[in-house]
């Protein structure tokens, strides 16, 4: 039996060269996590360390993938990494099989964002069946996050605050919703649509929007809604502001699950009138949105930040190492 090493020597698969990607965006909030997670937690310095070379490593570890449909991949600079050490952390929007960047043979393990599937007609999320090595991921609150200032909940000046973009059909419906909730609650602020033109996943844009993060902080109820595929970044950013937090049920069966009616408030879309309820039952109760924006913000402080995401790849690398009764070095 060979014995696992008391640390994991993991090097970081650097960015391509060259034409490997043709991308019109990027995702440094992703890679972000992935480092920021490994600096950031006594765990991993007790339990990692990144090595400069390949042949040194333990683990190879891919972070960046593109994270559009419309980007093109050359999967050929990642060949010589393929095998028993390869893990990958994948960012993209799309799932199943033919969003696999690598096949289940040809890694350790592989940690997916968009681990459940689309929408149906009836607004139930589809079940997609993996491969046995592959893990549910998740976005994170990140220590950038929480730099803006927390003003009290009740002098908060925005009652309700919905800033998606009307770009996919999900959000461009809570976005009719919204509209509606607005005209029937004139006595309230209710700020509907974006407020600032960065692009959070756009390298080119800032990561961290000014604009953005200044309005959440001034927001009391947040709500939002996950793109097509479960994956949504608004989420953590409301709650890194303390905001009471409205998102779409979600299924993605990550460690330390946020609670319906504790850390958020979920919602269905079965139909407009019970979101419309759902909606106005937690502007009418105050001190309930008040216990679940503090609740969500203490709870994802703890349990949702980078070092926990990359604590949970390592624990299951070393789950899966100890299973096959080996190390991979």
């Amino acid at each position: 039996m060979n014995l696992i090493p008391v640390k994991l020597k993991v090097f970081i698969i650097p960015f391509p060269p060259g034409d490997a990607f043709n991308y019109l965006y990027h995702c440094p909030r992703g890679h972000k996590i992935v480092m920021d997670g490994l600096e950031d937690c006594e765990f991993l310095a007790e339990n990692v360390q990144v090595v400069d070379t390949k042949n040194e490593a333990d683990i190879y570890l891919l972070t960046y993938v593109p994270h559009w449909s419309n980007e093109k991949y050359n999967k050929s600079f990642i060949s010589s990494y393929l095998g028993k050490k390869l893990v990958v952390i994948d960012w993209q929007d799309e799932s199943g099989p033919d969003n696999y960047l690598v096949k289940s043979e040809e890694c350790l393990a592989y940690f997916k964002r968009s681990w459940v599937g689309a929408l149906n007609p009836q607004g139930i999320r589809q079940e997609i069946q993996h491969p046995t090595n592959f893990y549910p991921f998740a976005y994170c609150m990140m220590r950038e996050y929480l730099s803006f200032p927390l003003v009290p909940f009740y002098k908060r000046v925005i009652d309700i605050g919905c800033y998606l973009r009307n770009e996919q059909p999900n959000r461009g419906f809570i976005l009719q919703i919204m509209s509606q909730i607005k005209q029937q609650l004139p006595q309230l602020n209710i700020v509907v649509g974006p407020i600032s033109g960065g692009n959070r996943s756009n390298g080119k844009n800032l990561t961290f929007d000014e604009q953005y993060f200044t309005a959440l902080a001034q927001t009391k109820i947040l709500v939002t809604c996950n793109p097509p595929l479960e994956g949504d970044s608004r989420t953590w950013e409301g709650l890194s502001a303390a905001c009471c937090v409205l998102v779409d049920k979600t299924f993605t069966p990550i460690p330390d699950k946020l609670e319906n009616e504790k850390h958020i408030k979920e919602y269905t879309f079965s139909d407009p009138n019970t979101l419309i309820n759902q909606i106005q039952d937690i502007v009418n109760n105050p001190a309930k949105a008040n216990d679940i924006a503090w609740s969500g913000y203490n709870f994802a402080s703890e349990y949702h930040m980078p070092r926990s995401r990359i604590s949970y790849v390592i624990r299951t690398i070393r789950k899966l190492l100890n299973e096959n009764n080996h190390t991979i070095a």
